[in-house]
């Protein structure tokens, strides 16, 4: 079942397309982690998303219908796009109760947030008061007044410190645990790889790949070869067009072939080899890799 589902979206802003025909779903229980470079589009998809922007083309819904066509949104979606919305005067339990209110949530919510987020003891000071992280510790807390099934954080980790980081993953796996959905839209690719299990990347407007998280890594590991004679193996790799490329002065990194593969050509050259192990991919190193070409010209896979 899909969360999320986004067909075709398409934005424009003088002339110019930003989100570029995007087609992608979110699967309920997932964490997915909704991943592109500064100006890729990520923030106008939310937008769209939410009914804050109209697209250009295409749909998007939430929960099988229109975000605007929900009944009590804040009950089922708990929404952080950006953390300057405080009035400045206002304490953050005071902020919390104006939302709640507004959005016919009960008062109880509000200690029970302040309290997860780890503001209870700063909730009677007045929010121009807060650091960075602590608005958006208030920000997060605010989209958990409603206890909603599906969370949508734009940039969460801003300003957070390492504590922060930490227990904002604990959060976001606890959620989904609980059978909740998130999708959380970064650029931060360290703070997010821990925690989520479905990716979705864009690249200039465009999407480049969207699927579980453990399969596109998994696609993309590499052989470390350490040996004597790295020339002659990595000239012996060549001819067996194998991609390789020499890293040190006896190290080679092989992105095309498996272990097997490489001590099958070392073996028939006859090069003797001091090390040889599968590296996995970090989320970073693909996601680098998948963004490093002119929009267009990278794989998409479901």
């Amino acid at each position: 079942m899909s969360v999320i589902e986004i067909a075709g979206l398409r934005k424009s802003y003088r002339g110019r397309e930003v989100v570029r025909g995007l087609t992608f779903d979110v699967p309920a229980g997932s964490v997915t982690g909704f991943l592109g470079r500064n100006g890729a589009g990520k923030t106008t998809t939310l937008r769209m998303l939410l009914g804050l922007a109209r697209p250009s083309a295409g749909t998007a819904t939430v929960l099988g219908k229109p975000y605007a066509a929900l009944v009590d949104p804040a009950r089922h979606v708990g929404v952080v796009l950006e953390t300057g919305g405080f009035h400045p005067g206002r304490t953050g339990r005071r902020h919390l109760e104006i939302v709640a209110t507004a959005a016919r949530m009960p008062l109880r919510r509000v200690p029970e947030v302040l309290a997860q987020m780890g503001l209870t003891e700063a909730a009677n000071r007045r929010v121009k008061g807060y650091s960075l992280g602590m608005r958006q510790r208030l920000a997060l807390a605010a989209a958990l007044l409603g206890e909603p099934e599906l969370l949508i954080l734009d940039e969460p980790t801003n300003g957070l410190d390492p504590v922060g980081i930490h227990e904002l993953r604990a959060h976001l796996t606890a959620h989904a645990a609980a059978g909740g959905t998130v999708l959380v839209s970064s650029h931060q690719l360290a703070e997010v790889a821990q925690v989520v299990d479905q990716v979705v990347i864009i690249h200039e407007g465009l999407l480049v790949t969207a699927g579980p998280a453990r399969d596109l890594m998994g696609d993309t590991s590499s052989v470390r070869v350490r040996t004597a004679e790295p020339g002659r193996l990595r000239d012996a790799l060549l001819a067996a067009a194998i991609t390789v490329e020499q890293v040190g002065p006896d190290l080679l990194m092989v992105r095309s072939a498996t272990a097997e593969r490489v001590g099958e050509v070392a073996a028939r050259n006859q090069v003797a080899l001091a090390e040889m192990a599968t590296v996995n991919a970090s989320l970073e190193d693909v996601f680098l890799e998948l963004t490093s070409s002119p929009a267009g010209t990278t794989a998409v896979s479901a």
